[in-house]
């Protein structure tokens, strides 16, 4: 491994960490982030594709109608959003939170 670094010890060009090769800085790993944006982007290419074939699901009459109805109800949320659940307290009342602060005194 010696001979494949220069003075400084930096990897020389054709070494499997050296830094400009398939675009990753000193041979690490994509971070997450990145294969997560991957992941994202190969889905919104595929979205179109699976949008229509629900849509063709929910009309089609030869599909059951307890996947038509799934099928309706889950693009009527994403298209017009699901409805607003009211968060309550005990016995329907509104919801309060009280906030105690705890102070630790050295004794």
């Amino acid at each position: 491994m010696a001979e494949q670094r220069d003075a400084k010890g930096h990897f020389l060009k054709g070494h499997r960490y050296f830094r400009s090769q398939r675009g990753l800085r000193y041979g690490r790993k994509p971070s997450i982030a990145t294969e997560v944006r991957n992941a994202l982007a190969v889905a919104e290419r595929a979205l179109p594709g699976i949008i229509d074939d629900m849509i063709k699901r929910a009309k089609d009459p030869d599909v059951p109608p307890s996947v038509r109805q799934a099928a309706a109800e889950y693009l009527c949320d994403r298209v017009y959003g699901r409805p607003h659940q009211s968060i309550g307290g005990e016995g329907g009342e509104p919801l309060s939170i009280r906030v105690v602060e705890v102070v630790h005194q050295a004794v």
